[in-house]
């Protein structure tokens, strides 16, 4: 069965702090479409320097996050075939020059380099996130 994310944020603005209230679904899942936010956001955060600050929230009254959902990167991996470990470090590296050089994601969308791509796109978030705390 294809994963199904459900995931949101709903972003208010106030001015130079956003607050992001993350929806997960009922079990406050940390999936695909998060990711994407996520990305889309550091984007936004990145534009404009006047945004100085950005809190994250949690949808469910009881947790923040319960887990990240993997099963989108199974499921993209189990369309590749088989591959060591030298395999994998060529595969993360060719993930990591397309999503550098823009491919659309349309094109990259149907090739097995699907999973890497979206894997290595998460990490360079949360690497572009660290640097920006850091740099303020």
């Amino acid at each position: 069965m294809p994963y199904k994310d459900k995931g949101h944020f709903e972003i208010e603005d106030r001015g130079a702090v956003l607050i992001v209230q993350i929806d997960g679904g009922p079990h406050q899942v940390f999936g695909l479409d998060i990711a994407n936010q996520l990305d889309k956001l550091v984007d936004r955060v990145d534009r404009d320097p006047g945004i100085r600050a950005v809190v994250f929230t949690g949808a469910h009254p009881e947790r923040f996050v319960s887990h990240a959902a993997v099963r989108w990167l199974q499921e993209e991996g189990a369309a590749s075939p088989t591959v060591g470990r030298r395999g994998a470090s060529a595969v993360a590296r060719v993930a990591r020059g397309v999503d550098r050089a823009r491919v659309p994601g349309r094109v990259v969308d149907r090739t097995p380099m699907r999973g890497a791509g979206q894997l290595d796109r998460l990490h360079a978030t949360f690497l572009r996130m660290n640097a920006r705390s850091v740099s303020q």
